[in-house]
């Protein structure tokens, strides 16, 4: 179990006993704004309110991490997949989808498309 804090540090909790398991840093001290845990609780991404990076923590390797920009676009949302290889980071302008191999790279960005002339 995670909880993120306003000073932008996560908590993590084992959930057997509910004890303090370790406390993460966040890459600034704003607002945890969400955190997503992949299914089976491998990775967990992390965003933080106004910031254009994505935390991605391989829970299974000693909470090593890697931050996924977005152009100077803050994050507003985050989603895994089913199987939790595949994470969707969204903006106010598009979506990223990166994988596990290597979550800085970019697989796919999805544009909302524009109706122009259309009344």
């Amino acid at each position: 179990m995670a909880i993120g804090l306003s000073s932008g540090k996560i908590l993590i909790y084992d959930i057997r006993d509910m004890g303090l398991a370790t406390e993460l840093e966040g890459p600034a001290t704003a607002s945890v704004n969400q955190i997503e845990f992949s299914n089976k609780g491998v990775f967990m991404a992390v965003s933080w309110e106004g910031l254009d990076t994505c935390r991605v923590y391989s829970l299974h390797k000693g909470f090593s991490f890697a931050d996924v920009k977005q152009e100077n676009v803050p994050v507003t949302a985050l989603a895994f997949d089913y199987y939790g290889g595949f994470l969707a980071i969204g903006t106010s302008q598009n979506i990223t989808i990166g994988n596990y191999k290597n979550w800085k790279k970019t697989l796919t960005t999805l544009k909302p498309f524009e109706l122009s002339g259309v009344h």
